[in-house]
């Protein structure tokens, strides 16, 4: 038996009820206060959730008038709609780079400096992509970043998530004149990355050196790993089989 009734009747749900209808409510509740604010109400009809989120992540941005429940609302919607939702990418692209070593440079170790064309999130807009403005929502897929169609096959009918082609999958788009001059509104620019890479004594023909965290950035993600495969050059004396060196010589029957 339910003692006080006093938090039920705030969400206006009654003691029996699922989590999944409190929840429910919980997100009437955090809509309403953005909705009864003439200002925020504003912003949420132009932008979107998406895109006033991402604004609120500028710190160079700030919507006034918001309270720190706002995040909340954030919270319940991506939980929420998780099942509905776009697939968010957390993490950016590996790079695989061939190293051409030498067999000397395998057997001694050896440190050597590479140069790769890596993606770094552009530090003018902080990877939003657009400086005077904040992206909206995307009026094709309602910020899903999902495009559902629709195939007919004779009597069967198969509905297909593709990718959003209006805004990339990304749930919300900008205007033109607002885009990043640096990046040009991708969010990231491609600048030379240098690494020093260390080969182990021993190391073999087509190792695999793993470099976490070294790969392409993207906003508000982790960096990917670039993979650096050793390649052993031919050698003018020795070939070599595992862990043994072999070396082929022609000599005469005296010699022998």
């Amino acid at each position: 038996m339910v003692v006080d009734k006093t938090l039920y009747n705030v969400l206006g749900v009654e003691p029996n009820s699922t989590q999944e209808q409190i929840s429910k409510m919980q997100q009437v509740n955090a809509a309403r206060e953005v909705l009864m604010d003439p200002k925020t109400r504003e912003m949420y009809d132009r932008y979107g959730l998406e895109g006033m989120k991402t604004a609120m992540n500028n710190e160079n941005f700030n919507f006034p008038g918001f309270s720190g429940s706002i995040f909340d609302l954030f919270n319940l919607f991506e939980h929420g709609n998780s099942s509905q939702g776009r697939s968010t990418v957390n993490k950016g692209k590996d790079i695989k780079h061939v190293l051409r070593v030498s067999l000397e440079e395998l057997y001694s170790g050896s440190t050597r400096t590479i140069f790769i064309d890596c993606d770094f999130v552009c530090v003018e807009c902080n990877g939003i992509g657009c400086h005077d403005g904040i992206p909206y929502e995307c009026n094709n897929c309602r910020g899903t970043g999902i495009d559902r169609v629709i195939h007919r096959v004779g009597p069967m009918t198969q509905q297909i998530q593709e990718k959003c082609s209006t805004c990339n999958g990304e749930g919300y788009v900008m205007d033109l004149i607002d885009r990043c001059r640096t990046c040009d509104g991708n969010k990231v620019i491609q600048q030379e990355k240098s690494l020093d890479i260390h080969i182990a004594h021993g190391s073999q023909h087509r190792e695999t050196i793993k470099l976490s965290g070294q790969g392409n950035q993207i906003p508000n993600g982790e960096a990917g790993t670039v993979y650096v495969i050793l390649e052993q050059q031919p050698h003018a004396t020795f070939d070599r089989k595992g862990d043994d060196l072999i070396m082929t010589m022609q000599m005469n029957l005296t010699e022998s």
